[in-house]
């Protein structure tokens, strides 16, 4: 069990086992922090510094944190050697208690350290990973001829080309036009979709469309005519009621609204039901209640139109993004490469493996 209590962070008195969550901002000092951990671990608990593990997200801060690890190593051996006026109070403070307790070992412990530096053990997330899939090639069944490479967009654009050009523009042009038309279909909208999913940024469910989709779509545009015909014939029939419901609805707003439509109910129906399904404006719920019936029902129609063109978008893009992936991944192994983002999803496959204990009964061998 974690415990979970929130404490102020004393960089000398947090304890020096388990784990323990720092929240910290910009300048607050996380790296000095760092480094006076890493001096209480090799005083207070023996740790050699090649034991030690820190990992971090830049190439810049790997090179920041080093060279603060070694100013503070170099500062505490001056410190042993009896030049407490050598630097920082809190090394100095630390260093002298740890010479009260056994000063030769103290002396040999940062000199060790020092001897060391060159094996500190300071990388980048994808630098740990790959060092780790290196070290321990036989716990991870890793093979040693796949270049790593940083950038492999071209891949990715080949790949989401490859679908689209295959997939989508040859569906009928009907269903192509309703998609482009209802839902914006483009390739740019796919292709940032699938960069998120291979990142593993965005996770969508799974989404099942009825292999006749198109034709519950024109079946829902059958009772949308419906109900564009049915409210022509009342609007011919009342167009003096309804219009003197819309201007006692509002005498500005709703006649404004409606008036230039007058002409064509079917126009006019369409402009209130949008407006009202976007705004919800509080005076067309004044509007004759024949009125609102067909707008309501153009409304829901509307909706379960716009819910199956979703639905098939996303299928769509789901299907392409694991299309894709799998073509990646086959372009990868003609290749021999590999990205950064496999050495991490590669690392996590490995430990949360079955033989996932063997790596990390080495990992804690090696740091400690």
């Amino acid at each position: 069990m974690f415990n979970t209590e929130v404490k102020q962070f004393v960089v000398g008195e947090v304890p020096l086992q388990g784990a323990n969550l720092i929240e910290a901002s910009a300048g607050t000092g996380k790296t000095y922090s760092i480094g006076i951990l890493v001096l209480r671990l090799i005083l207070e608990k023996g740790v050699q510094i090649n034991e030690i593990l820190m990992v971090t997200f830049t190439d810049a801060a790997v090179e920041e944190l080093r060279a603060r690890m070694r100013e503070f190593i170099r500062e505490a051996y001056e410190v042993s050697l009896n030049h407490f006026d050598a630097g920082d109070g809190d090394i100095a403070q630390l260093v002298s208690v740890a010479l009260i307790h056994d000063e030769k070992n103290t002396r040999r412990a940062l000199k060790d350290a020092l001897a060391l530096m060159d094996e500190l053990n300071v990388m980048t997330i994808h630098g740990f990973c790959n060092r780790t899939l290196s070290e321990f090639s036989f716990e991870t069944q890793q093979l040693f001829d796949k270049e790593l490479v940083a950038d492999i967009g071209d891949l990715i654009e080949q790949s989401v080309n490859h679908y689209w050009r295959n997939y989508v523009t040859t569906l009928p042009v009907a269903e192509l036009q309703i998609l482009l038309e209802k839902q914006g279909l483009s390739k740019e909208d796919f292709y940032a979709f699938t960069t998120k999913i291979l990142d593993q940024i965005q996770f969508v469910d799974s989404c099942d469309v009825e292999p006749n989709w198109f034709e519950s779509y024109q079946a829902i545009a059958t009772e949308m005519e419906a109900v564009e015909n049915s409210f022509t014939t009342y609007f011919n029939n009342n167009r003096g009621v309804v219009e003197a419901g819309i201007q006692k609805a509002s005498k500005a707003y709703a006649v404004k609204l409606c008036s230039p439509h007058y002409s064509d109910p079917k126009k006019l129906l369409e402009v209130v039901y949008l407006k009202k399904a976007n705004d919800n404006t509080g005076y067309i719920q004044k509007f004759p209640e024949e009125f609102l019936e067909c707008v309501d029902q153009m409304i829901a129609l509307r909706d379960r139109q716009q819910k199956l063109c979703a639905a098939v978008k996303n299928k769509l893009f789901l299907d392409g993004a694991l299309f894709v992936e799998k073509n990646l991944n086959k372009l990868k192994e003609e290749k021999s490469i590999q990205s950064y983002n496999d050495l991490i999803f590669n690392l996590h496959e490995v430990i949360t493996s079955e033989h996932g204990d063997r790596l990390i009964e080495g990992l804690n061998k090696k740091y400690k």
